[in-house]
This record gives C-alpha cells, sequence and structure tokens, in this order.
C-alpha cells in the first residue's frame, strides 16, 4: 500500500515520533504493523484519522482520549480484527460509530464516556459476537440503544450511567442477553419504564436503577430473576409500588437499597421469602407506613435502616426473630405506635449497632 501525504501527516499528528521518519513509508507501515496498543490522547489539532488506520493489524487496545474535534471514524477501523479493548472518551465532535465496527469480531470490551454530541449506535453493534462489556456512560443526546443490542450473546456487563444521560426507553430485545450479569442504569432521568420482559435475564446479578427519577414501577417479572444479588433504587423519587411477585424467586437477593424512594408506599407480603437478604435500606421512605408481618422470616438480614420514615406507625412483633441483625437505625420514624417503639427498643437489645 502507497501512504497518501495527507494520510501521512494525520499519522505524524497521531504519532509525533514519525516526523523524524520523514516520509518513509516502509518505515511507518512496519511500524504500523507490529503496534498492539495505541493510545490518542488529548490531541486537539486531530480533526480525522487516517483511512488508512486499518493498516493496524494486530492492533489489540485503542484509546482515544479528549480528541474534541475529531468528527468521525474511518470505515477501515472495521479492519482491526485482533481488537479487543477499543475507548473513546471526551471526543465530543463524534455522533456515531460507522457501521464497519461489526467486524471487530475479537472485540471484547467498548467503552464510549462523556462524548456530549455521541447520539446513537448502528444496528451492526449487534454483530460483535465476542462483546462482554459495553459502557454507555455520560452521553447526554443518546436516546436509547439498538434493538440489535439482543444479539450480544456474550455480554455480560451493559452501563448507561451519568448524571444528564439522555436514555428515554431501552429495547424489549435486552431481556434476550442470556449472559448480562451487571446492569446499570443509574441517573437515567428520562427512564420512565423498564421492559416488561425484564424477568428473562436469568445470569443477571446486580440491577443498579440509582435516582431514575421518573421511573415509577419496576416489571411485573421482575422477581423472576434468580440469580439477583443486588437491586439499587436509590433516589427513585416516583417509584410508587412494587410488584405482587416480587419476592417470587429472588432466593439469591442479598442487597435491596430503596433510600429515599419518597413515594413508596408499602412492601410486597412475599418479601419474607427474599431468605438471603442481608441489607434492607428503606430510609427516607416518606410515605411507607407499616412493614410486613412476615419481615421476621428474613433470617439472614445484618443491616436495617428505617430511619427517617416519618409516617410509619406499625412494626410487626416478628421483627424480633431477626438474630442476625448488625446494625439497626431508626431515628426520624416520629409516627411510630408506642406498641411500636417498644417493639423496636427490644429489636435494640440483640442488635450489635444501634441508631435510636
Amino acid at each position: 500500500m502507497i501512504l497518501s501525504t495527507s494520510d501521512i501527516e494525520l499519522w505524524q499528528k497521531i504519532i509525533p515520533h514519525f516526523k523524524r521518519y520523514n516520509y518513509d513509508q516502509e518505515k511507518i507501515l512496519a511500524y504500523l504493523d507490529s503496534l498492539t496498543e495505541l493510545t490518542i490522547p488529548n490531541r486537539k489539532e486531530l480533526t480525522a484519522l487516517p483511512e488508512s488506520f486499518g493498516l493496524l493489524k494486530n492492533l489489540q487496545y485503542l484509546c482515544l482520549e479528549k480528541c474534541k474535534l475529531l468528527t468521525h471514524l474511518p470505515q477501515s477501523i472495521g479492519e482491526l480484527h485482533h481488537l479487543q479493548t477499543f475507548h473513546i472518551e471526551k471526543c465530543d465532535g463524534l455522533t456515531t460509530l460507522p457501521d464497519s465496527i461489526g467486524h471487530l469480531k475479537k472485540l471484547q470490551w467498548l467503552n464510549i464516556a462523556s462524548c456530549k454530541n455521541f447520539e446513537k449506535l448502528p444496528d451492526s453493534i449487534g454483530e460483535l459476537e465476542k462483546l462482554e462489556s459495553l459502557n454507555l456512560d455520560w452521553l447526554k443526546k443518546m436516546t436509547t440503544v439498538p434493538a440489535t443490542i439482543g444479539k450480544l450473546s456474550n455480554l455480560k456487563t451493559l452501563s448507561i450511567f451519568g448524571q444528564g444521560s439522555g436514555l428515554t426507553q431501552l429495547p424489549q430485545e435486552i431481556a434476550n442477553l442470556p449472559q448480562l450479569e451487571l446492569l446499570i442504569l443509574s441517573h437515567c432521568k428520562k427512564l420512565t419504564a423498564l421492559p416488561d420482559n425484564m424477568g428473562h435475564l436469568k445470569k443477571l446479578k446486580v440491577l443498579r436503577l440509582t435516582e431514575c427519577v421518573k421511573l415509577k414501577t419496576l416489571p411485573e417479572n421482575i422477581g423472576q430473576l434468580e440469580n439477583l444479588e443486588e437491586l439499587d433504587c436509590r433516589f427513585c423519587e416516583k417509584l410508587a409500588r412494587l410488584p405482587e411477585k416480587f419476592g417470587e424467586k429472588l432466593h439469591n437477593l442479598k442487597q435491596l437499597n430503596f433510600f429515599q424512594c419518597i413515594h413508596l408506599k408499602s412492601l410486597p407480603e412475599n418479601i419474607g421469602n427474599l431468605r438471603h437478604l442481608e441489607a434492607l435500606n428503606l430510609c427516607s421512605c416518606e410515605n411507607l407506613t407499616t412493614l410486613p408481618e412476615n419481615i421476621g422470616t428474613l433470617e439472614k438480614l445484618k443491616y436495617l435502616d428505617i430511619q427517617h420514615c416519618s409516617l410509619l406507625r406499625t412494626i410487626p412483633e416478628s421483627i424480633l426473630n431477626l438474630r442476625q441483625l448488625r446494625h439497626f437505625s431508626f431515628p426520624g420514624c416520629n409516627s411510630l405506635t408506642e406498641k411500636s417503639r417498644e417493639i423496636l427498643l427490644q429489636l435494640k437489645k440483640h442488635s450489635k449497632t444501634n441508631t435510636l
């Protein structure tokens, strides 16, 4: 291949020491062929990558960081057949990826973060058959992900995180990810609902919905997530209720966090089925009026926080059966009946750390 003058000039911007090669194509091509890792940081003058970028045949790691004037990537990027990790951060001119991204059959980790004008992923993203981790964090203009994401049969981690995230919905096809273990949708302040087939994610272990302030309910079949270990709904201010079958099969759930879910009024009775639950945070659930009668069956519960539940009135006596409880906090529960307060004082005696 013969490199054009413009291509060589671009390579000299990307890899400054190429300037000493003085347009020696043989040396440049030999270098490109041997390169396995490439980081292009803070190249403010870089507006494009050379079309010859596909010559990096052995590249395994690529990082583009703070290339703020970079507006697009060349189609030849799909020729990087050994690429395993692709990191793009603060490249504010990028709006999408080339369709050829689907040709990266060995890509395992794709991270696109803090790219102010990034709008969408191409449908070809579903062709990344080896992809295990997809991070789409702090992307204000991206409102959804393509339905083809459901084809990522090896995906284990999906993160859509960050203040100002533009995400408004997720496709139903997200439930087709058979290996998904970690799903982060934190700070997606425009997200109003989750797909109603979420219960199909049988290997999901962690679901984080922190500060999804418009989320009003959880899918009815979320109780089918039999391998779920952590559910984090902190600051989901509009969340008013949980599905009736919430505790149906969540036998492996260890951490449940509803901190400052100010509209949550009650917990389902079958929450007592969560036999492996170790931590339950209900702090500042201002509209919560009672706890389920069978809360005492949570035999492995070690942490319980009900402080500042200002409307909480009744506490079931079964709570005294929580013999593993080590941290227990209930200041600010000003509406408790006298009997309920006595029950909590008894509970205090056998829990290791207490805050009244």
